[in-house]
């Protein structure tokens, strides 16, 4: 409604309403849960905006009801250079699973900016 993203947070005790201003690594996003029981995800692509030194996202497939997870990858400017597409092949069985970003280990001055994230499967007989 304000024209800009907003973000809730709690630090201690204090809660806070606010909108996006600098960077900040402490900082992750989390995908709803998807139910796809039984299936595989074979294929996860994350479009980005163009890296510079020190942008990083690290990338967790969460599965079974948040149970388990899969370190799926990271993209980062130093392994990635220019690209502004990457695909990761998790080959995963699932029951249910969201996508969990996370920018802890990346750069405070230059930041990584998801632009989309698309994710492929198939679906396994019921047993």
């Amino acid at each position: 409604p304000f024209n800009s993203l907003m973000f809730a947070s709690n630090a201690t005790t204090n809660y806070q309403l606010t909108k996006t201003s600098n960077y900040d690594v402490n900082c992750f996003w989390k995908t709803p849960m998807f139910n796809v029981a039984p299936s595989i995800v074979d294929e996860i692509i994350v479009h980005y905006e163009p890296t510079a030194t020190g942008a990083r996202v690290d990338l967790v497939l969460r599965y079974d009801r948040g149970g388990s997870n899969l370190a799926v990858g990271s993209i980062t400017h130093a392994g990635d250079g220019s690209r502004v597409v990457k695909v990761f092949k998790p080959k995963q069985r699932v029951e249910d699973f969201r996508l969990e970003f996370d920018w802890s280990n990346g750069s405070a001055t230059n930041n990584f900016t998801v632009r989309k994230v698309e994710v492929y499967g198939h679906a396994l007989e019921r047993q």
